[in-house]
């Protein structure tokens, strides 16, 4: 996975830099910590494989099922955890988008999903889109859903799904 490249282990906490100046090494040799030291990560695609992620994640967000057959591979796996009548494994493009298209209870008013986080490497990324709605009697829900995405030349192999609070998962989202 991409991930910050960070300076070296600091032992000595003492050395901070004055507000609005670059961190200076405590000692010859060692790295310096703080904002200036960090390399930001491009916004940009790298490779197919991210393009294909990313797009899972705006599809998710905004509901738009009938796209995910771009990103899918034919003999994707798609592992849903839980006590629902949609757990289990899925295998194969249409049995994976009827499982993610799956509606939710009776009752159920999902008002926004979005994308909290996104972790992408080569062939695999994390995210996690959190899930924000009502129930029927009008109490407020929110709970995050992290999918593990396994991706292979541009298409998306392996699906595996972690519910952060599974009890409300099963109860709100797979009738």
């Amino acid at each position: 996975m991409r991930r910050l490249r960070l300076p070296q282990h600091r032992t000595d906490r003492t050395a901070r830099a004055p507000t609005g100046r670059s961190p200076q090494p405590d000692r010859a040799g060692q790295a310096p910590l703080g904002p200036a030291c960090v390399e930001p990560l491009s916004r940009e695609p790298v490779d197919q494989n991210e393009i294909a992620a990313r797009r899972f994640f705006e599809i998710a967000e905004h509901g738009l099922v009938d796209h995910y057959h771009q990103v899918l591979a034919d003999d994707v796996v798609y592992l849903v955890p839980g006590r629902g009548p949609s757990a289990g494994l899925h295998t194969g493009r249409q049995a994976v988008i009827a499982a993610l298209s799956t509606e939710v209870a009776d009752g159920v008013e999902i008002d926004s999903c979005r994308t909290t986080e996104l972790m992408l490497g080569r062939d695999r990324a994390v995210g996690i889109l959190l899930l924000e709605g009502r129930r029927s009697d009008l109490t407020h829900f929110g709970f995050e859903v992290a999918f593990h995405l396994q991706c292979d030349d541009g298409r998306i192999t392996a699906i595996t799904e972690y519910a952060g609070d599974q009890y409300t998962a099963d109860e709100l989202l797979r009738p």
